[in-house]
């Protein structure tokens, strides 16, 4: 008789035994359910590699010619000419000279801006932000323990009053719904002729959605917004710092040019003095009369205003290229000039245009960017699509309470067949805002705004078609600019020293020689100019084509604090 009654005693704690267990494996899922939940792979997304990594740009390999120095092309085409050669113009030795205590290559250059520009640094500290925003975003799914205790007493029965204690633990579902399973237990004294009460109680609450705001991928579209803000913010990034290496290679020659110009201005006043001293020998000899030596005196004046200029402009590049490294002991207020070692090595390149084209589109951030928005696009419609739905929602709740006068007996019924409370209850909510503005006012909207980017984004490949093909065309002008100030600068030399003979012999006076003078500092400045200004067209070939100019790559990563 007593067989079926132990049977059913073991089959209750092997139930407890289940319940437990369930109820503990529920606690690890939810504990580790959050950090995983939209990690899955976004279609259409841009690769880490390709946001992290600034790729090199060997533009020597990309040309379609090789390579040859000016005047390797001069003599090729003086040679092709059947003309005599003579040698090329007297530039003077600029990079001779001592121009200043720190000395300063271009890898040094960029080296430096990337570590210490702190305009860079805080534009890598976005994506951090960024991913810190998935990271609060996932946690909308972490489990919520929660637990009250509390003491009521409504001070009309004596003694009166109850102790109660209430824990739950919710998940909130990567499918739009929430699960919560709670605890109950409650000591209470019902009056002076009664005994103390005991209350343990389970209850299990289920709320899910079924049209709108249902199913993972519209719960989880939180989560994949911010990865994809996070990608945008790399690209950002990886833009600025593309920008800034261009800004320093640019800065760089800026800054040598400007020096060499310097030398050429010294220079000049150094001719003007000759041209001075020149000018008492010949009013000595009886050639000239004493105003030459006021028109000699009149140009070496003039020369010494334009040495002032140049002086000046040094400094001004210096301290931009001094802002743009932000070295901590060569700050934009040092007075330390800086040497130029870096030297430019001028070889004529050929490019092929649609070869740069298609490089460009495939590298340039701004497009990624692009790419990445019309993802948020696709997301925001999809929500707004099921934003249409009304709400209707299944709810599901499982109670069961166990009351004696004691706990355990109390914990013993709530398991048993002598438990106080044992439903359940199953319903749907429903809801619909009538006309349903709001929602329409959304999809719309978010449909508008994919055109918006699908048209921003085909303006921006035709500019960068264009960006690109401008840049190419200015490469080959340059070159074509250092043929022709080189030859400019011979000429102008020739012509100076014929003036200076025929002023000897007194048939020109000193300000015609200082005139040939002047002319030969133009041709010698535009010689430098022509050689810089192709130095920055390969940078802007790079900074068109989204990568930066040499031989290797960067990759860099977010700022983390």
């Amino acid at each position: 008789m007593n067989l079926p009654k132990i049977r059913q005693r073991e089959l209750k704690r092997h139930l407890r035994c289940l319940r437990v267990v369930v109820f503990s494996i529920l606690v690890c899922l939810t504990g580790c359910i959050g950090g995983r939940v939209g990690k899955g792979p976004i279609s259409g997304d841009v690769e880490e590699f390709k946001l992290r990594n600034i790729e090199g740009l060997d533009i020597n390999k990309m040309s379609k010619i090789p390579a040859e120095s000016p005047e390797e092309v001069r003599a090729r085409i003086r040679e092709e000419e059947n003309t005599s050669t003579k040698g090329a113009a007297d530039v003077p030795p600029l990079l001779e000279i001592r121009k200043g205590p720190v000395s300063l290559t271009l890898e040094k250059a960029r080296e430096h801006a990337l570590a210490n520009n702190l305009g860079l640094r805080s534009r890598l500290i976005t994506p951090a932000i960024a991913r810190q925003k998935v990271n609060l975003e996932q946690g909308r799914f972490d489990a919520t323990f929660s637990s009250s205790v509390g003491y009521e007493d409504n001070l009309m029965d004596r003694p009166g009053g109850y102790y109660k204690s209430l824990s739950s633990l919710m998940l909130t579902l990567p499918t739009g719904g929430s699960v919560s399973v709670g605890k109950q237990i409650e000591s209470k004294q019902l009056g002076t002729w009664f005994k103390t009460v005991h209350t343990q109680g389970d209850g299990v609450d289920i709320k899910q959605p079924l049209l709108k705001g249902a199913g993972i991928r519209v719960a989880t579209s939180p989560i994949l917004i911010a990865r994809l803000e996070g990608r945008m913010s790399e690209a950002q990034a990886k833009i600025s710092m593309i920008r800034l290496l261009a800004e320093v290679e640019i800065a760089y020659w800026q800054l040598d040019a400007t020096q060499r110009e310097l030398i050429i201005h010294k220079n000049q006043v150094k001719l003007a003095q000759t041209q001075l001293e020149n000018a008492e020998k010949l009013i000595a000899a009886g050639l000239f009369t004493k105003a030459e030596r006021i028109r000699a005196n009149a140009g070496l004046l003039a020369r010494r205003e334009a040495l002032i200029i140049a002086e000046t402009a040094v400094r001004l590049k210096e301290r931009e290229l001094k802002r743009l490294m932000q070295l901590p002991d060569l700050p934009v207020d040092s007075t330390n000039p800086i040497i130029c070692e870096t030297d430019w090595i001028p070889l004529r390149i050929k490019l092929d245009p649609k070869e740069v084209v298609a490089r460009a589109m495939e590298n340039r951030m701004e497009l990624a960017a692009l790419q990445l928005q019309l993802l948020l696009n696709d997301i925001n419609i999809r929500l707004a699509d099921n934003s249409l739905f009304p709400y209707l929602n299944l709810e599901m709740s499982y109670r069961r309470l166990g009351q004696a006068l004691t706990q355990s007996q109390a914990t013993k019924n709530l398991y048993g067949q002598d438990r106080s409370v044992d439903d359940y209850t199953v319903g749907a909510t429903l809801a619909y805002p009538l006309g349903n503005r709001q929602s329409n006012s959304y999809r719309e909207t978010s449909r508008l705004e994919k055109l918006k980017t699908m048209s921003s984004k085909e303006d921006l490949e035709i500019r960068i078609r264009k960006e690109v093909l401008d840049a190419v065309d200015q490469l080959e002008r340059d070159w074509n600019r250092i043929i022709a100030a080189m030859d400019a600068a011979e000429g102008a030399l020739e012509a100076y020293e014929a003036e200076v003979e025929q002023n000897f012999a007194g048939r020109r006076t000193s300000t015609e020689v200082l005139e040939a003078s002047q002319n030969l500092a133009q041709a010698e400045s535009r010689v430098v100019r022509a050689l810089a200004d192709y130095a920055m067209s390969k940078v802007y070939i790079a900074l068109s084509t989204g990568t930066m100019l040499g031989f290797s790559n960067i990759v860099w990563e977010p700022v983390e604090q």
